[in-house]
């Protein structure tokens, strides 16, 4: 028999898996039924005599879980929030720079729903903070590029900062996102309940 546990029969990561292990054992003594095989096997479930009222169970459990958690890390979440603001103020000054120098150079400066690149040759440079050595590198940067994409995305509502150097080798600029317990928590949290929200009882 296969081993579910195993990163490639699951369709998430070790750290998500983490916390379907604590949940599990939850569920199965307060619901009588594995979390786990549950998301990995639905449809064992889905049409089963009051699933509906169990499927209800487990996503409570699972809400508990998470609300107790993320309230006993209330410093963690502020010191979080206070970094994500540096680092949208930083995103903005970086942005005017390499725009500008885009602008000033000619060089095509854009903002793509999506590009694909070899990453193989992609070499990515992570910087904790705009100074003069990254004024420069920028410079160096924009004038080696036949284009500038902004890949930047958005976490909370904070701007991620991501350029892409196009040239015969791809540089990708990223801004350092900040380590936090708490963002491994709520991507636990986000990809369990929608998995539980996508299931759908079937009517007997």
């Amino acid at each position: 028999m296969a081993d579910d546990t195993k990163s490639g029969n699951r369709p998430w990561d070790d750290q998500v898996d983490q916390f379907v292990a604590s949940i599990d054992r939850i569920t199965k003594g307060e619901a009588d039924i594995s979390l786990r095989d549950l998301l990995l096997n639905p449809d064992k479930y889905l049409s089963g005599k009051d699933f509906g009222k169990t499927l209800a169970t487990v996503k409570e459990i699972v809400g508990t879980y998470f609300g107790s958690l993320m309230d006993s890390m209330k410093d963690e979440k502020e010191k979080l929030r206070s970094e994500l603001e540096s680092m949208g103020a930083q995103y903005t000054r970086i942005n005017e720079v390499i725009s500008g120098k885009a602008s000033g150079a000619k060089i095509p400066y854009v903002k793509p729903f999506i590009v694909d690149m070899d990453t193989d040759l992609k070499e990515e440079i992570v910087i904790e903070q705009y100074n003069e050595t990254v004024d420069a590198l920028i410079g160096k940067l924009v004038l080696s590029s036949t284009y500038v994409a902004d890949l930047s995305g958005t976490y909370k509502g904070h701007t991620l900062g991501s350029w892409l150097f196009s040239a015969e080798r791809p540089y990708v600029l990223t801004i350092k996102t900040p380590s936090s317990l708490f963002i491994v928590i709520e991507n636990a949290s986000d990809t369990i309940t929608a998995m539980l929200e996508s299931l759908v009882p079937v009517e007997a």
